[in-house]
């Protein structure tokens, strides 16, 4: 549980509630843009979940913000070309989290238009 004073700065305990609360999941997450994005989400509070094709270089993303403090983020593999692989990580999203509040689509230019014709 957590607590807050009554005399507790009320624009401090707003943005508390709207980032705490907030799941995000980034695609092409492990380096670039789509990195740089997850780290910003989870430095503001968002609780992020990180998604790329390789496994190892996923890893090796959540290890880099882990190692300059940021724990609110996850791993969950995505390749946004396999339908398999898409419903894994929308029941693991649903799964864990019961929602989804922000999707940030960070792939290779070449993947585009595949995408657009998943969406």
């Amino acid at each position: 549980m957590i607590y807050f004073s009554v005399n507790a700065n009320p624009s401090i305990l707003l943005s508390f509630f709207f980032n705490f609360h907030r799941i995000a999941v980034v695609t092409g997450a492990n380096k670039g843009i789509g990195f740089e994005i997850s780290k910003q989400l989870a430095s503001n509070g968002v609780f992020v979940v990180l998604t790329a094709r390789d496994v190892t270089r996923g890893n090796e993303a959540i290890e880099k913000l882990t190692s300059i403090g940021i724990s609110n983020v996850v791993f969950h593999p995505l390749d946004v070309v396999n339908g398999s692989s898409i419903n894994s990580l929308a029941e693991f999203v649903k799964a864990q989290f019961g929602k989804l509040d922000i999707l940030v689509k960070c792939i290779h230019r070449s993947l585009a238009n595949v995408m657009l014709q998943i969406d």
